[in-house]
């Protein structure tokens, strides 16, 4: 069976090896903030730092974060930036006044 992790066992994971969030960060040449803001809010890079120290995939500490959509695409996969978010959208004709 996986291990459930939360943000609370991450961290206590982590100081249980010897390190600390704003440590992790640092040593990644990252803003001390990075790993922290990982455990509140979706930020790929701090999630990165803390699952490399850890020693498992980012899917694993944060499935919710990285499910997929039934298509089989990561839901919180970047657009690509020539891609309208609106799909066959109306142009805008209409002259400013």
């Amino acid at each position: 069976m996986a291990r459930k992790w939360d943000q609370y066992s991450i961290a206590a994971e982590i100081r249980r090896r010897g390190s600390n969030l704003t440590k992790l960060a640092r040593d990644a040449g990252e803003p001390e903030c990075t790993c922290r803001q990982a455990l509140l809010r979706c930020y790929r890079k701090g999630e990165r730092i803390i699952a490399r120290f850890l020693g498992v995939d980012p899917s694993e500490l944060w499935p919710e974060r990285y499910a997929k959509a039934p298509t089989g695409r990561d839901t919180n996969a970047k657009r690509d930036g020539q891609q309208s978010q609106k799909e066959g959208a109306a142009t805008d004709t209409r002259c400013a006044a």
